[in-house]
């Protein structure tokens, strides 16, 4: 099986792990999607602060000419998280 299409299953499969962890989470933790986003960046953080050491390049280019890009991707990935966990949210309290 060629490497991409084996981590293209694994990335899914973790995805659906991670859509049952949430769920899990929230339903003990009373429907609180603050804590569980402020904890999984937490982590992500913890985990991603090592790796930069390994994979930042050589040659950045200056941060004025992503910034905007930057600043609009963080925007919207954290909408999408909130939207996501109040969507689980609503679907646990109307099963």
């Amino acid at each position: 099986m060629p490497t991409g299409i084996l981590f293209g299953i694994l990335a899914a499969l973790f995805q659906s792990i991670s859509y049952l962890c949430t769920r899990l989470f929230v339903e003990r933790h009373k429907n609180d999607i603050g804590t569980l986003l402020a904890l999984s960046h937490i982590i992500m953080g913890i985990i991603s602060v090592p790796l930069v050491f390994f994979l930042l390049p050589q040659n950045m280019p200056e941060l004025p000419g992503y910034l905007p890009s930057l600043l609009g991707c963080t925007g919207f990935y954290l909408l999408g998280q909130i939207f996501l966990f109040s969507a689980l949210i609503w679907k646990c309290v109307f099963i």
